[in-house]
């Protein structure tokens, strides 16, 4: 049997992993507006573009953009679909790239699926659910969102696992009982290992 070889990441995926967790930042709260703005602009350089000053996305907008957002990740994470039946528009001749529509929450969500349909397999829930279960990028299988949570993991597994193992009733032995045991131990000859085959 041959055994698989994984390549190393390259620097296009490397990118998308990087863009996929920072929309995942932005989901969460933890990336401002304009590191946001500056990742759709990225992404999709004409989604910024030509915005009718009059029509500038509010705080408020954001906010609902966020939650939209946070809900199609969890929807993601759970295995469940995160439809986007969001229309727009768009012209596309050889030098020209051009919404035609005016809103630009409809262009952010036309970048969001840019970033998403370049990794959407990689958001995922940690497994250290019972503590954590924050949604995080998984790259290489990863199953937990950081060391700390696999270490901890790991640690209650093996803490649960001893608990569950049966306990064995020592009697202490008396110092003769001790020297006749060590004597055994000393004249029993190695045990070697036999094939079972």
């Amino acid at each position: 049997m041959k055994k698989e070889v994984r390549l190393a990441p390259s620097a296009t995926e490397k990118q998308q992993v990087e863009r996929l967790r920072q929309l995942l930042r932005f989901a969460q709260g933890d990336l401002a507006v304009e590191q946001f703005q500056a990742l759709v602009g990225y992404v999709l350089p004409q989604a910024l573009t030509a915005i009718p000053e009059h029509n500038r996305m509010t705080d408020a907008r954001f906010d609902e953009l966020r939650v939209w957002l946070r809900k199609g990740f969890e929807q993601i994470a759970g295995g469940d679909e995160f439809v986007i039946s969001e229309p727009f528009c768009v012209a596309v001749t050889r030098d020209r790239f051009e919404y035609r529509s005016d809103d630009p929450m409809v262009r952010y969500r036309h970048a969001i699926v840019n970033i998403l349909n370049a990794g959407y397999w990689r958001v995922a829930r940690c497994e250290r659910a019972e503590r954590c279960g924050k949604l995080f990028v998984s790259v290489n299988g990863s199953l937990f969102c950081s060391q700390r949570c696999a270490d901890a993991h790991r640690i209650w597994r093996r803490r649960h696992r001893i608990a569950e193992t049966p306990v064995i009733d020592l009697k202490p032995m008396t110092p003769a009982q001790a020297r006749k045991r060590r004597a055994q131990i000393v004249a029993e000859p190695p045990r070697r290992w036999t094939d079972p085959d």
